[in-house]
């Protein structure tokens, strides 16, 4: 390191310290990164302003020389970590050795640190958000998924200013990692333990269900995606009936009312929905004579209202061992991405279906979006609903939803003022992001938020040039002659289902009688250990369920209840698919 003379006027590439009258600055590319009369002054007064909450990421951008450190370490919160983050290498070996020589004073004081202090290696930095998901491993041993519950960023020197736009977009990454991870459990806390339950149910019913594989790349005519939104009904006023027979419609199961009310003939089902009031949209047999594309985690009972037959796939709910370890058993069905709604499940569907890229898919009634006062197409469950409930009180029109905390009125795709809220939002640019640059795929919609596709006009003639050589094609005859369930693999998921019945049994033992039912050679938490972080459904829907520990006497007196529910789910299953007894 070397020390410029007070003037500061250094054309070094390399930063230089610069002596004032207050301290050290930096000389770098011919600019200070601190000031030259008072260095530590405009960090220590930024740092005066701000709160730092218990279990925060701090993000040091920058830091140099580490000015304001002191102040961050006084204020910080129990559970804090201080993560410096440096992009220019020079300014990181700089930010290095200054931390180096801070954490060897502190030490050769006696000083305990309140809370931990890294820097970020440069090379790491567009991983930040697989590290803080604990989705990949860091050389700075990153404390384990769930440990922050929000993220700061502090511009610690100039040398922020360098790289500005990319700090301010790994603060956000980082920022929306942190909330992402929460929000998610908020769900698993709500809905985990209904997911693990439909998924080990529907285990069972794989013997008796389609594989998909069969029609992955086998459909020849165009595809047309059917969502819940406005945009259905819209398309089916102007859609020619001719051109819609000789398509093959797929259908996210809360449009299958919409469409059955317009006469419209669905090809296959797609259900995701893992609780009961998705029943609704199956009232009046509307998948009657459709195909069932059904998630592992999905509503078991949606299963019964076809007569064509099911066919599984499986999206991870949640980074578990258990779903790792099932998902690579010979009978498991195909993973695909987890996408998080069923429309753009959907879509993902349709693209396997096809036979390759030449062959157009539709998308319609995607629009992540409302009008005022309708939230959903003509005839879905959710118009029906408020239709039956009406009163003077109640209205058919449904005005809470465009008013409601988080909902915002944009622009939609037609120029249309429209209503979104948060999720719908997160929908619509995770639609963008998954389909766009997807050879041959359309949004042929008039309603909505923006897709990221390319837009078709349904009564334009490039859509009819388009449909126009197509030949009208019987689905349903086709779909018949694909013979019912495929039992080679029964055994399999029959040992499958007992052998998670025995380790909820020895579990439930161990938890009971401790040191008495020990093995030799193995102590009872080992045990515990290796029977019950594979099997995550046990604890996943609690609070604390992001993390296990068999220290934690709590989680074990909470994991035993849950044993017996878990063991009359597999019993069921196990009941379901085993070979009947022949009669005395």
């Amino acid at each position: 390191m070397t020390t410029s003379n007070p003037s500061g006027e250094s054309h070094l590439e390399k930063p230089c310290l610069v002596e004032t009258s207050q301290g050290f600055s930096v000389s770098y590319k011919n600019r200070f990164l601190y000031s030259k009369y008072a260095p530590k002054r405009a960090i220590t007064q930024a740092v005066k302003s701000m709160t730092f909450l218990p279990n925060t990421l701090i993000l040091c951008v920058s830091p140099l020389l580490w000015y304001g450190l002191d102040e961050i370490l006084a204020k910080a919160g129990d559970g804090c970590m201080i993560l410096g983050i440096e992009t220019d290498i020079e300014l990181f070996e700089l930010a290095k050795a200054e931390l180096e020589k801070i954490k060897a004073d502190r030490k050769s004081k006696g000083i305990e640190e309140k809370c931990r202090i890294e820097l970020m290696p440069a090379w790491e930095i567009l991983k930040i958000v697989e590290i803080i998901s604990g989705k990949t491993e860091s050389s700075i041993d990153f404390p384990s998924a769930g440990s922050f519950k929000r993220a700061v960023m502090v511009e610690m020197s100039g040398g922020s200013f360098l790289n500005r736009d990319f700090y301010m977009e790994v603060a956000t990454a980082a920022e929306n990692a942190v909330a992402s991870f929460w929000k998610n459990r908020i769900t698993l806390t709500k809905l985990g333990r209904l997911f693990s339950k439909n998924m080990l149910e529907n285990i069972s019913r794989l013997p008796f269900s389609m594989n998909p594989r069969r029609f992955f790349g086998k459909v020849e005519n165009p595809l047309i995606v059917f969502g819940a939104g406005e945009g259905t009904q819209s398309l089916l006023d102007t859609l020619d009936r001719k051109i819609l027979e000789k398509m093959f419609v797929l259908a996210v199961d809360a449009a299958i009312p919409a469409l059955k009310a317009n006469a419209v003939r669905i090809d296959a089902v797609v259900a995701v929905e893992a609780q009961l009031a998705i029943e609704k949209a199956y009232i009046g047999a509307g998948a009657r004579d459709s195909l069932i594309f059904a998630d592992m985690a999905s509503r078991p009972a949606v299963t019964a209202h076809t007569k064509k037959g099911v066919c599984f796939f499986a999206s991870e709910f949640a980074d578990t061992e258990f779903f790792r370890r099932t998902s690579k058993e010979d009978f498991f069905p195909p993973v695909i991405p987890p996408l998080g709604s069923v429309g753009l499940t959907a879509t993902y569907l349709a693209l396997l279906l096809r036979k390759d890229s030449s062959v157009p898919v539709f998308v319609a009634g995607m629009d992540f979006s409302y009008s005022l006062g309708q939230t959903h197409t003509k005839g879905a469950p959710q118009e029906i609903q408020r239709l039956c409930s009406m009163n003077r009180l109640q209205p058919l029109e449904n005005y809470d939803a465009s008013f409601k905390l988080g909902a915002q009125k944009v622009l939609g795709k037609d120029g249309r003022a429209v209503f979104t809220d948060i999720a719908l939002g997160g929908y619509a640019r995770n639609f963008q992001a998954t389909f766009s640059g997807q050879k041959n795929l359309f949004d042929i919609g008039k309603s909505g938020l923006d897709l990221g596709l390319e837009r078709i006009d349904a009564s334009g003639t490039g859509f009819w040039n388009m449909m126009a050589a197509v030949k009208k094609t019987d689905w349903n005859s086709s779909t018949n002659a694909v013979p019912h369930g495929e039992k080679a693999e029964t055994k399999k998921i029959l040992d499958y289902l007992e052998n998670e019945e025995k380790s909820l049994e020895r579990i439930k033992e161990l938890l009971i009688y401790g040191k008495d039912v020990e093995k030799c050679g193995c102590t009872v938490q080992g045990e515990l250990e290796e029977l019950i972080s594979s099997r995550e459904y046990l604890f996943l829907h609690f609070p604390d369920g992001f993390r296990f520990s068999v220290e934690n006497i709590s989680q074990l007196k909470r994991i035993r209840t849950e044993i017996d529910f878990f063991l009359k789910t597999i019993r069921k299953g196990i009941k379901r698919i085993s070979p009947t007894p022949p009669s005395p």
